[in-house]
């Protein structure tokens, strides 16, 4: 494939020296003081879009679903059905913020693709995800958000309800590469951040440009790349934490073998681990934070399904006697053996430094009971999609369940229980529609050879566990309140749910190796909302019935299979 411009973020021929760039760093130590940027002062100079994609003010994995699932009641029958709302999440803002943070994602299929040899030949990752530029002035971009079509929730808005929905990042603007798409705010002494992330992180800019446009001027900017050595990363003599962007770049540039890529990994998981005991008052380490900055980081995750795997219970160890000195179970996400894995934390807050989640805002109203509210399940997880070893996307998520209009204990009223391996399988649903092609989660057969796993009733204040345990536990999709359609119950009933479940298994069928004839019908799933996927299932299931071999149910169970890990730090609390 040809060369793919990758412009500057001032354009190729401007002097970036005379903006007294700082330069990246990521050198080590306390994950906090990594900088995963090019700083730049150039108060009302306008930016340009680097590539062509898609306009936002969150990343992407943030933005809302195109369709989100919520359920509305049929006129014929008044009964409720899945649907996929149209509107937003939450009304547009009364007041627009002064500057914003803009984020760049290429569309799909151009872009990061178009230069990913290069990309994967200079260790910077696979994909560019998305790249960032802060302190945009806001002003600047409101005559590219008024040029959106008005379809939809938009079509009744005025200007500033519209601008007020961009910038609240429920909206995306497609931008050319090259074109203008604001300019620097003379706030914050008029600095802007410049980032971009990959697959494996965010990783230095100048030497992205240096590798794929080295004749721009942003290209000659100083930089300290690479932060680790070829002897210190061989020898796994690293006694510091790196983020994933520089660890990965040490593994292509210096070929590292798979025994010295694990050992590596060993010295970045023993000092989590040591941060991780610091937490719960062990050891003279600084605590645990989860760095938000350095999402796809492989060992991170390792290291947090370790100690909680080998520390099950920490809420129930109040003086602090059971904290493990090091891991009960190894685990190893790169190991090619499993190709596919689920990871996830909550609640996520717990980990991070600053409670704040990664969206979308998906919320639930409370549950009324005698016109008492009860509290709602909470969209406080995060899941990873790791897959070849690496933390691809994350979604927001929940584990919990609040189904708690049954006034008597039942089954749908206890969830899966934290801090133990689980295995998944794509499944298709028994019957249910909404559910219809998803993962069951299990980590044993129960006596009837049915995929079963252990339950416990978070929500009852005694956290009794649920005798019989739980089966047909699945990864679906989830409800949320929106603008027009409240809810108050996210339909987990003990499942692992999300409104974004859509996204991550168009994902997934994206990552997946060529299939085979039989799995091409997959590709009818490729993009599907929850209402069309719906009714996809309900034609399949009279396939399935009579001609099995023929259906989409059959290629979907076949389709993936791989390893689930819930971290819970609060594990075992009341909801």
């Amino acid at each position: 494939m040809g060369r793919y411009d990758l412009i500057a973020p001032f354009e190729d021929d401007v002097d970036y020296q005379a903006f007294a760039p700082e330069r990246y760093d990521a050198s080590g130590g306390d994950p906090e003081a990594w900088r995963l940027f090019v700083r730049l002062t150039a108060p009302g100079q306008p930016i340009v879009a680097a590539i062509a994609g898609q306009l936002s003010t969150v990343p992407p994995d943030e933005l809302p679903p195109n369709g989100i699932p919520v359920k509305i009641p049929r006129p014929e029958d008044g009964k409720l059905a899945s649907a996929d709302d149209q509107g937003l999440l939450t009304s547009p803002p009364a007041t627009t913020p002064e500057t914003t943070t803009l984020y760049l994602s290429p569309f799909e299929g151009e872009g990061a693709l178009a230069f990913g040899d290069t990309l994967r030949g200079a260790g910077l990752g696979n994909e560019i995800r998305w790249l960032k530029y802060t302190n945009v002035d806001t002003e600047s971009l409101r005559d590219l958000t008024l040029t959106v079509p008005r379809l939809g929730p938009l079509e009744s808005m005025t200007d500033d309800e519209v601008f007020a929905v961009f910038l609240a990042g429920e909206l995306t603007l497609a931008a050319g590469a090259g074109t203008s798409i604001g300019s620097v705010s003379a706030t914050a002494d008029g600095q802007i951040e410049f980032a971009v992330h990959t697959d494996v992180g965010y990783v230095d800019p100048v030497a992205m440009w240096k590798a794929i446009n080295p004749l721009s001027l942003f290209a000659a900017i100083d930089t300290a790349w690479p932060f680790l050595t070829r002897s210190a990363a061989r020898s796994a003599a690293v006694t510091s934490l790196f983020p994933m962007a520089v660890l990965h770049h040490a593994r292509i540039a210096y070929g590292l073998t798979n025994t010295q890529w694990r050992a590596l990994g060993a010295t970045q998981k023993a000092l989590y681990w040591e941060s991780l005991r610091a937490k719960y008052g062990q050891g003279t380490a600084s605590p645990y934070f989860f760095s938000r900055e350095d999402m796809p980081n492989v060992f991170q995750l390792e290291a947090l399904i370790e100690f909680y795997l080998a520390y099950p219970r920490p809420k129930q160890d109040e003086d602090r006697q059971g904290v493990p000195a090091g891991p009960s179970t190894s685990v190893d996400l790169t190991d090619a053996s499993t190709t596919w894995h689920f990871v996830l934390l909550e609640p996520f807050a717990d980990l991070l430094r600053s409670p704040a989640m990664i969206g979308p805002a998906y919320a639930l109203n409370p549950f009324m009971i005698n016109g008492v509210p009860f509290g709602p399940d909470r969209f406080d997880a995060v899941l990873f999609l790791v897959h070849e070893g690496i933390p691809r996307r994350w979604h927001r998520w929940t584990t919990y369940t609040a189904h708690s209009w049954l006034k008597s204990p039942s089954e749908e009223q206890s969830s899966i229980v934290g801090n133990i391996a689980y295995s998944f399988k794509s499944r298709n649903a028994s019957t249910t529609a909404a559910i219809n092609y998803a993962f069951i989660v299990f980590d044993h057969l129960d006596g009837s050879g049915k995929e079963a796993c252990p339950g416990r009733f978070y929500y009852d204040s005694q956290l009794p566990d649920d005798a019989n345990g739980k089966v047909e536990v699945m990864v679906h999709v989830a409800y949320t309140t929106t603008e027009t359609n409240p809810q108050d119950y996210s339909g987990s009933a003990g499942c692992l749910v999300s409104p974004s479940f859509m996204r991550l298994r168009d994902q997934m069928l994206g990552f997946r190796s060529p299939s085979p004839p039989a799995q091409d019908k997959l590709d009818a799933l490729i993009g599907a909302s929850l209402g069309k996927s719906a009714d996809i299932f309900k034609s399949d299931l009279e396939v399935f019935e009579s001609h099995p071999a023929d259906s989409l149910i059959r290629a979907w169970n076949t389709a993936f299979e791989g390893k689930l890990w819930l971290v819970r730090p609060d594990e075992s609390t009341k909801r």
